[in-house]
């Protein structure tokens, strides 16, 4: 093998293996934020993988357990009977989308730092946190059934400190 060949050979399968390193590593940051957000665990009782009928908003931000943060990658849609979740298809490793029933969620009012939002605890089992700044809060809260008006004005009551459930 000539010195040119060896080298262009080297180049192509050092490459190669960066990427390769490069999807490893994605992949395994993408598996950590499913596990440590609580995501994987909903997806084993609320996966969807129909099409969504409802209002969607996308590239919206949101926080979950233990400090996981989706910033500005989080599809968020809302209709009568729940919520729905994606995030962009880029970090859709081991994060598959998402539909949690009205009664499975509970939401109460609560800051992040100074920033006003709503909390929104997705599973009774599960119970897995999902704080959404206020108007994202107001968006979906503006889906769910018409019986949940009882509940809304419970959650928003001053001093209130455990999540109410939507009935």
């Amino acid at each position: 093998m000539q010195e040119n060949q060896l080298v262009e050979f080297l180049m192509l399968g050092h490459g190669a293996g960066i990427i390769l390193y490069f999807v490893a590593i994605w992949g395994l940051i993408c598996y950590a934020a499913s596990w440590i957000s609580g995501w994987h665990r909903l997806a084993q009782r609320f996966r969807w993988e129909q099409n969504f009928d409802g209002q969607r908003w996308r590239l919206q931000s949101g926080s979950m357990r233990l400090g996981a943060h989706y910033n500005g990658v989080l599809t968020m849609g809302a209709n009568r009977d729940g919520i729905y979740l994606a995030v962009l298809f880029l970090f859709r490793p081991w994060h598959p989308p998402l539909f949690i029933p009205w009664s499975e969620i509970t939401v109460s009012e609560r800051r992040n730092m100074f920033i006003p939002g709503m909390q929104f605890v997705l599973g009774r089992e599960a119970q897995i946190p999902l704080w959404v700044f206020r108007k994202m809060g107001d968006r979906l809260l503006a889906f769910r059934p018409a019986d949940g008006d009882v509940m809304q004005e419970l959650y928003s009551r001053p001093g209130l400190e455990d999540p109410r459930p939507i009935v």
